[in-house]
C-alpha cells in the first residue's frame, strides 16, 4: 500500500500523518498541494493507492475526478501546529482516524493502539 498524505503548506498536518503511517512499515509521502505543482500533484497521486486530505476540503479539487476513488478526506482542523510530530497534532491524528474510512489501510488498528 503506498499513501499519499495532503494538506496545504506541506510541514505539519500531512508530514505528522505519513511520519506514523512510515512507522507502522507503509509507504507515504507528504505534501502540500500550495509548495507544489500540479505535476508533482498528479505524479505523486498517481503513485499512490490512497490520498489522505487533512487540510480544508477545497484542497480534495486539486485532484481530478480519476482520483476520487483514491481520496480519504480526514478532519483535524486548521493548520495551527508550528511543527511536525507535535504531541497535540499526534493525538488528533489518532482521535480522527477512528472517524475516517480506512478499512481498507492495514495502519488504521495500530494507529489506534498505540
Amino acid at each position: 500500500m503506498k499513501i499519499l498524505t495532503v494538506c496545504n503548506g506541506g510541514n505539519c498536518r500531512s508530514v505528522t500523518l505519513a511520519s506514523m503511517i512510515k512507522q507502522e512499515g507503509v509507504e507515504a509521502i507528504s505534501i502540500g498541494v500550495r509548495t507544489s505543482t500540479k505535476e508533482t500533484v498528479k505524479l505523486l497521486a498517481d503513485w499512490a493507492d490512497k490520498i489522505i486530505v487533512v487540510a480544508d476540503g477545497h484542497v480534495m479539487k486539486r485532484f481530478p475526478n480519476g482520483y476520487a476513488y483514491k481520496l480519504i478526506y480526514m478532519d483535524i482542523g486548521e493548520d495551527k501546529w508550528e511543527q511536525a510530530m507535535h504531541p497535540g497534532l499526534v493525538k488528533l491524528i489518532k482521535k480522527a482516524l477512528k472517524k475516517t474510512s480506512l478499512k481498507d489501510i492495514k495502519i488504521r488498528t495500530k494507529l489506534e493502539a498505540s
